[in-house]
């Protein structure tokens, strides 16, 4: 990325990262949620912080989340450790 851009691009890899998280999250959310009421996962705390429909906050899968993300970033400890590498007729 040209020097010029990278103000512009981290702003944009950050907004993108913001977006899928939420995502994430909420994805996560409803489907722990689908499966509790179809008896598949067991009960857990759910959390409605307001009267608008479908928003809902389940404790237990959120702190599932951040360790998972913790663990993650302990694992690879840098993003370079991320990358797919093809080694292509070269066994270690």
């Amino acid at each position: 990325m040209p020097e010029w851009f990278l103000p512009i691009g981290i702003t944009v890899a950050s907004l993108a990262t913001i977006i899928a998280s939420q995502a994430l999250i909420t994805g996560c959310f409803t489907l722990v949620n689908e499966a509790m009421k179809l008896r598949l996962w067991p009960n857990l705390k759910v959390i409605y912080p307001t009267t608008h429909q479908g928003q809902m906050y389940i404790p237990g899968i959120n702190w599932f989340l951040c360790a998972g993300c913790i663990t993650v970033v302990m694992l690879f400890q840098e993003s370079s450790n991320m990358e797919a590498r093809l080694w292509i007729g070269h066994h270690n």
